[in-house]
């Protein structure tokens, strides 16, 4: 939303409001932003406009109950589709329409796919492509289905996501499940403390696997895949370099998406 409606934070704050935590930037051309349990509230001048607010996958990230909230404060709400990359994309379009800014969101989708397609034809070159999964914690395996965005980047990664069987968006990974297929690779967000025993201590039968014993786990940063947006193109290339490090030889520290071909995506 910071590059949708052009500007730049100029201010920053935390604070804790009837048992939310509220991240508000206040943007140089007066408008504020505050994220309310995934839910985009933007102010400007001081009076509620609009706000934006994410669909994933069959159920909201958003409770529904925003809409009677909002309605009976008189603030539209938007849901945006997010489950898919393609509804991501629209989803940024959708957003600068709202706001006045679609020069300035079209760009931004357009500098997304040129970052997309930079990591596909490099991972193009890939002695074959590695099987993974993605899993959400490290504890209880829940993980993404069919059509969802976490997929796409997996396969822009060079990876093939063995969770495309799964009919259903939101899969929990059974652990015979995840014995039968081996995967080569185990992505999460598990956290920046994680360490690979913490997975085994909670799937021990996992440690005869591929990717376990070829220390091929790789942890991806929550706030870069679990929230559907501009960012995950930065996901996905942390993925590739962390996933074929031979293919980023000429680059930096693998992961982070700074080098001059894979950038940090904001």
């Amino acid at each position: 939303v910071q590059d949708l409606v052009g500007g730049r934070p100029c201010q920053r704050q935390h604070r804790r409001c009837v048992g939310y935590v509220l991240d508000l930037q206040v943007l140089n051309d007066g408008v504020l932003v505050q994220e309310l349990d995934d839910v985009l509230l933007l102010t400007r001048a001081g009076d509620h406009q609009l706000v934006v607010a994410a669909v994933r996958h069959v159920h909201q990230v958003n409770d529904p109950a925003h809409i009677q909230v909002f309605d009976a404060l008189g603030i539209p709400i938007f849901y945006l589709p997010s489950s898919s990359w393609e509804g991501i994309q629209e989803s940024i379009r959708l957003t600068g329409t709202m706001l006045g800014t679609q020069e300035q969101a079209a760009a931004a989708v357009d500098s997304l796919a040129a970052h997309r397609d930079a990591l596909i034809e490099r991972t193009a070159a890939a002695d074959g492509r590695p099987t993974a999964i993605f899993l959400v914690s490290h504890i209880t395996s829940y993980s993404f289905g069919q059509g969802s965005y976490v997929l796409d980047l997996m396969r822009w990664a060079g990876l093939d996501p063995l969770m495309a069987e799964f009919d259903t968006p939101a899969p929990v990974l059974d652990d015979e499940w995840v014995l039968l297929r081996d995967p080569d690779v185990i992505l999460g967000s598990f956290g920046g403390d994680f360490t690979p025993e913490a997975l085994l201590e909670n799937h021990p039968t996992w440690r005869s696997l591929s990717a376990v014993r070829n220390d091929r786990i790789i942890n991806v940063p929550y706030e870069l895949i679990l929230t559907p947006g501009p960012r995950n193109v930065e996901a996905a290339w942390h993925i590739a370099q962390a996933a074929h490090p031979t293919l980023f030889a000429d680059f930096g520290e693998a992961g982070s998406g700074k080098d001059q071909n894979g950038p940090s995506q904001n």
